[in-house]
């Protein structure tokens, strides 16, 4: 499936559901300098805390009472707790950075580098927390190019063809220390930027 997607066809075509993208849920459009469109300036502030690993899921299990953590799905998002009955649980994984780092969940966001590989967590440290949604369209446009949502997944946004690089779509929005996070591989809106 392919859809392109100019200014007056994105309201048509969404109606109100691309708000997760519109300028309203977000401050001005910003510059990668970190400066909004109005002048203000907007802190470098997400910064890497570290990889999640098999260990990591281990140790959070065992500390919420299962037994051990293991994979249901071959994917980023097949993480489950195992309980010793054989039960199991979906794991949030932004729980598992805030339990690894000792900090609270509004102090950091659990960011997937490729939902095809469990391996791929990040963990972030936030210091101001969520800035918004993306303006997608208005990103593609500052390149000269077009926006179009080309399948049904959140990987499948493009800008002329070419898949959108969320972080820098986010360091573009909101400056410099912004980072992306897909809170959900088939959600197509749920892209979201954090500082």
């Amino acid at each position: 499936m392919r859809v392109s997607m100019t200014g007056p066809a994105i309201a048509r075509v969404f109606a109100g559901s691309l708000l997760l993208f519109a300028a309203a849920t977000a401050p001005a459009h910003a510059a990668a300098s970190g400066a909004t469109a109005d002048g203000r300036t907007i802190a470098a502030s997400a910064q890497s805390i570290g990889s999640l690993g098999a260990n990591d899921f281990n140790a959070y299990c065992q500390r919420h009472g299962a037994q051990r953590a293991a994979l249901a799905e071959q994917n980023a998002y097949g993480w489950r707790c195992m309980d010793n009955g054989g039960g199991t649980n979906r794991i949030d994984v932004r729980d598992v950075c805030a339990d690894a780092n000792g900090t609270g969940t509004g102090r950091v966001i659990d960011r997937v580098g490729d939902y095809n590989n469990p391996g791929s967590w990040q963990c972030w440290s936030l210091d101001r927390g969520e800035l918004g949604g993306v303006d997608l369209r208005r990103y593609c446009e500052s390149m000269g190019q077009q926006v179009s949502l080309d399948g049904s997944t959140a990987y499948d946004w493009h800008c002329s063809r070419q898949a959108i690089d969320m972080h820098r779509a986010c360091q573009s929005q909101y400056g410099d220390g912004a980072i992306d996070s897909m809170r959900d591989y088939n959600n197509v809106y749920s892209w979201r930027c954090y500082a």
